[in-house]
């Protein structure tokens, strides 16, 4: 998490925190917690902990796609397999 994503994380945070709580079938993930990993000689990071969102619980609902959208470029769209 950049800090340009912190800061809009802080900033959107009550109004995310609203509606995560209101619409519990809010596709947006739920995120758990935001942590800033300090060690010495080394930049701080920021993590972000959040929910995985690919559960679906009708069994009328059929994911197609998955995206994988943790920085990478290539290959970010995987066909989902038949079961």
């Amino acid at each position: 998490m950049t800090e340009t994503d912190l800061a809009t994380f802080k900033r959107i945070f009550k109004e995310y925190v609203q509606h995560v709580s209101l619409k519990e079938d809010s596709i947006l993930a739920r995120v758990y917690g935001v942590y800033t990993v300090i060690m010495p000689n080394v930049v701080p990071i920021n993590l972000i902990l959040m929910g995985n969102t690919k559960k679906t619980y009708d069994d009328k609902l059929t994911l197609k796609f998955v995206f994988d959208l943790k920085g990478s470029l290539v290959n970010r769209e995987v066909k989902m397999k038949k079961r």
